[in-house]
Protein backbone atom coordinates (compact mmCIF):
# COMPACT_ATOMS: atom_id res chain seq x y z
CA UNK A 1 0.00 0.00 0.00
CA UNK A 2 2.39 2.46 -0.72
CA UNK A 3 -0.03 4.97 -2.06
CA UNK A 4 -1.69 5.44 1.33
CA UNK A 5 -0.54 7.17 3.83
CA UNK A 6 -1.84 6.89 7.43
CA UNK A 7 -2.64 10.17 8.94
CA UNK A 8 -4.02 9.48 12.08
CA UNK A 9 -5.39 6.11 13.67
CA UNK A 10 -7.73 5.78 17.21
CA UNK A 11 -10.26 3.33 18.08
CA UNK A 12 -12.66 5.03 15.92
CA UNK A 13 -11.05 4.00 12.40
CA UNK A 14 -7.99 5.37 10.67
CA UNK A 15 -7.49 8.73 8.46
CA UNK A 16 -5.61 7.59 4.78
CA UNK A 17 -4.66 9.72 2.48
CA UNK A 18 -4.01 8.20 -1.43
CA UNK A 19 -1.45 9.50 -2.49
CA UNK A 20 -0.25 10.57 -5.66
CA UNK A 21 2.58 10.74 -8.22
CA UNK A 22 1.61 13.88 -9.54
CA UNK A 23 0.78 17.27 -7.62
CA UNK A 24 -2.44 17.21 -10.18
CA UNK A 25 -4.50 14.74 -9.36
CA UNK A 26 -6.35 14.98 -5.96
CA UNK A 27 -5.18 13.45 -3.07
CA UNK A 28 -8.36 12.51 -1.35
CA UNK A 29 -8.94 11.55 2.57
CA UNK A 30 -10.65 8.25 3.55
CA UNK A 31 -11.98 7.87 7.41
CA UNK A 32 -12.33 4.33 7.61
CA UNK A 33 -11.36 1.52 9.62
CA UNK A 34 -7.79 -0.30 8.54
CA UNK A 35 -9.36 -3.48 7.65
CA UNK A 36 -11.66 -1.43 4.86
CA UNK A 37 -8.33 0.50 3.92
CA UNK A 38 -6.96 -3.13 3.17
CA UNK A 39 -9.76 -4.17 0.91
CA UNK A 40 -9.92 -0.75 -0.82
CA UNK A 41 -5.95 -1.55 -1.56
CA UNK A 42 -6.57 -4.92 -2.93
CA UNK A 43 -9.88 -3.98 -4.90
CA UNK A 44 -10.13 -0.33 -4.90
CA UNK A 45 -13.83 -1.01 -3.15
CA UNK A 46 -14.94 0.13 0.01
CA UNK A 47 -16.91 -3.06 2.02
CA UNK A 48 -18.11 -0.38 4.19
CA UNK A 49 -19.54 3.45 3.88
CA UNK A 50 -16.96 6.06 5.29
CA UNK A 51 -16.54 9.65 5.02
CA UNK A 52 -14.45 10.77 2.58
CA UNK A 53 -13.44 14.42 1.51
CA UNK A 54 -11.43 15.73 -1.74
CA UNK A 55 -8.15 17.12 -0.48
CA UNK A 56 -6.48 17.64 3.48
CA UNK A 57 -7.37 21.11 2.63
CA UNK A 58 -11.22 20.20 3.32
CA UNK A 59 -10.66 17.78 5.56
CA UNK A 60 -8.78 19.84 7.95
CA UNK A 61 -11.43 22.63 7.37
CA UNK A 62 -13.68 19.91 8.29
CA UNK A 63 -11.84 19.63 11.86
CA UNK A 64 -11.94 23.10 12.44
CA UNK A 65 -15.49 23.30 11.99
CA UNK A 66 -15.92 20.24 14.55
CA UNK A 67 -13.99 22.03 17.05
CA UNK A 68 -15.98 25.22 17.09
CA UNK A 69 -19.01 23.37 17.11
CA UNK A 70 -17.55 21.43 20.24
CA UNK A 71 -16.53 24.62 21.84
CA UNK A 72 -19.73 26.50 21.03
CA UNK A 73 -21.68 23.51 22.90
CA UNK A 74 -19.35 23.96 25.59
CA UNK A 75 -20.30 27.12 26.03
CA UNK A 76 -24.12 26.63 26.20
Amino acid sequence: MSHILVLADDDGGSVFMITQDSPEKPTPIIWCDAGDMYWYSIDGKFPHPHDEWPSFTDFFEYLVEQEEKNLEEDKG
